[in-house]
């Protein structure tokens, strides 16, 4: 029993074709469910623009006044898009693995895929891409915006510090109660 070259090359390089199709099956299952969290981190990375916006002229608007912290939703929601985008991070770090060796397996195998199989994973590869080169464009154009209001929330609060210390040292009832000096003359 002679085998062809296709069949030799499917045996030693893709398994057979059942074997193919479990893989490429968890492949398009793996994408498509890192994708769904790469929407919904791209949705996020939209919303922190406008944000980030908001906060910017909130901090501005303060006036100079040092003694509070502008009550800012903006910010407040700022931070909540943070935090949700970190969870989707941690999210997509066991995904990002999974992906990345199923489709190495891909690259390798890619010959051995039927063409419209191919076609179709490699368009799920490509929407990946987008998405993340999109993210990716955002968070660059955000990094120092973000960076710069963390340094003003730094400072009005190291500020509202000093304020707090300088009120308390002011008012301390220790200092309060303390003896008053008298002069005395030699006489008494």
């Amino acid at each position: 029993m002679q085998h062809t070259e296709a069949q030799h090359n499917a045996k030693t390089h893709g398994g057979d074709s059942a074997q193919r199709s479990q893989w490429l099956g968890e492949l398009e299952t793996t994408a498509d469910s890192f994708l769904a969290t790469l929407a919904t981190l791209d949705t996020l990375s939209q919303r922190q623009g406008p944000l980030l916006d908001r906060a910017e002229r909130d901090l501005a608007a303060d006036g100079g006044d040092t003694t509070t912290i502008p009550n800012s939703d903006a910010v407040v929601a700022l931070v909540d898009v943070l935090a949700e985008r970190e969870q989707m991070l941690e999210t997509l770090a066991p995904q990002t693995a999974a992906l990345q060796s199923l489709r190495e397996r891909f690259e390798r195998e890619r010959g051995l895929v039927a063409e419209p199989d191919r076609m179709r994973v490699q368009r799920k590869l490509d929407g990946i891409k987008t998405v993340a080169d999109a993210i990716a464009v955002r968070d660059r154009a955000d990094e120092s915006r973000l960076e710069a209001l963390r340094a003003a929330v730094v400072k009005e609060i190291t500020d509202l510090q000093r304020s707090r210390k300088a009120v308390v040292g002011y008012s301390n009832p220790a200092s309060a109660s303390a003896p008053i000096a008298k002069f005395h003359d030699a006489e008494g």
